[in-house]
């Protein structure tokens, strides 16, 4: 699973696209690393899923400082990643 490493590694980008194993990326849409482009140009990857969690920042944070959306990301990442296992694109 890869947390936000596209941006901040720029040269990541091609690798990930030949990577064959499944991937999942997951950012937050107001991470200073989020850019649209980026995350558009990964959407026809077969091997990666990815999620953009709304109004959070870097760690997932709610930008509103809302504790329990804050806690609430992390549950959504969390069922996240484990429809990808369940649903065997992961594991």
């Amino acid at each position: 699973m890869l947390l936000t490493p596209t941006e901040s590694q720029k040269g990541i980008i091609p690798i990930l696209k030949k990577e064959n194993r499944n991937l999942l990326y997951v950012i937050g849409n107001e991470d200073p690393y989020y850019k649209k482009d980026t995350i558009d140009s990964l959407k026809n990857e077969a091997t990666i899923r990815f999620k953009v969690i709304e109004n959070s920042g870097h760690v997932f944070e709610d930008k509103d400082n809302n504790l329990g959306k804050s806690v609430e990301n992390i549950k959504d990442i969390t069922a996240f990643v484990e429809e990808s296992i369940a649903s065997g694109f992961l594991g």
